[in-house]
């Protein structure tokens, strides 16, 4: 699906080129944000962009951060036995921050669902974007991608020593075991490094704050700015990435896929925790009307039922009532005690 975009001002794509950059003052940034808050287009313009910039810090990572001496590190705790030797090839990325920003700057005006830039010096990248509307994605190495929300960008043609992507938004990704390419998503300066696996993130533009859920393999989470503060999940953990935090523990969110698979399970929580996650599955804003509507609780298992349908079952089972204005559903009743 085509999605049509207005071109924003040469001065805003500096700005978010001075953000992204982490030179743009207090100003700037309240302005920016105003900017933001305007239009759905910007916030879209700013996550592709964002997410092209994302790109880009994967050129300096191997700058700053040995991922051939990290990788080896990652194995040993993960498995306790020999390093893998991991040769660096000749292809990996060598286009520099500006002319990445630049070329996006240039080709993001015209950006469909799905967009090749054309850098005659490096790989073609690709970028799709969910503007709506699920994104399921095969990535040249064949890993399967479904993005829920935001963007990725990737390489035509990988890399021979790392699979680099780029993700800001919401994703699945079910990647491909290739023991001499690790798979790294990159997010701000937040990295994911994998060998081959299934997991679930989801990440802000920036990499500040992040969820990791992982269901099969072993994943290994760092910052570049922090190797060594590293993260080791396995299957059935998940990750809080938060500013100068990232914690580890079991995953208890039987939900976390419901927007892919479609099956949405209860049991006896409360309606506050329903209204959170049928808000999130659904892209509603579902509120409750009083505390006592918030008490209820719900033991229900539903499989791709639509949400007037599941709100019906609620409101049934719960002697409830639904309304609407204008953007938001309102649970309300006398409620649970």
């Amino acid at each position: 699906m085509k999605l049509a975009m207005n071109e924003p001002s040469t001065y805003y794509s500096n700005l978010i080129a001075r953000y992204l950059s982490g030179e743009a003052d207090e100003g700037e940034m309240h302005e920016l944000i105003s900017w933001l808050k305007s239009t759905p287009e910007n916030e879209m313009y700013f996550r592709q962009l964002s997410a092209v910039w994302n790109m880009s810090n994967a050129v300096s990572v191997e700058k700053s951060v040995n991922l051939n001496d990290e990788w080896a590190a990652i194995q040993k705790r993960m498995t306790g036995k020999s390093q893998l030797n991991i040769s660096r090839g000749k292809q990996g990325f060598t286009i520099s921050h500006l002319r990445w920003l630049t070329a996006a700057i240039v080709l993001l005006a015209a950006i469909t669902s799905v967009v090749l830039f054309q850098i005659t010096t490096g790989p073609k990248l690709i970028t799709v974007i969910a503007d709506g509307t699920r994104q399921s994605i095969l990535l040249p190495d064949s890993t399967v991608v479904v993005l829920n929300k935001g963007a990725i960008v990737y390489p035509e043609t990988f890399a021979s020593d790392y699979r680099h992507v780029a993700l800001s938004g919401e994703a699945w990704f079910e990647v491909a075991h290739d023991s001499a390419a690790p798979f790294v998503v990159n997010s701000g300066d937040l990295r994911l490094l994998v060998l081959g696996t299934k997991f679930y993130m989801e990440s802000t533009t920036e990499g500040q704050t992040a969820t990791v859920v992982l269901a099969e393999g072993k994943v290994a989470i760092f910052r570049e700015t922090a190797p060594d503060e590293r993260l080791i999940l396995h299957p059935g953990e998940r990750a809080g990435i938060n500013p100068g935090k990232m914690l580890k523990m079991s995953n208890q969110d039987a939900n976390f896929l419901a927007w892919k698979t479609g099956h949405i399970s209860f049991t006896n929580q409360p309606l506050s925790e329903v209204a959170s996650v049928l808000s999130k599955v659904f892209e509603k804003n579902i509120v409750l009307d009083n505390t006592a509507v918030a008490n209820c609780r719900l033991t229900a298992d539903f499989d791709q039922q639509n949400l007037d349908a599941i709100l019906q079952v609620i409101s049934s089972t719960l002697d409830l009532t639904v309304s609407r204005h204008e953007m938001t559903i309102i649970l309300s009743g006398k409620g649970c005690r």
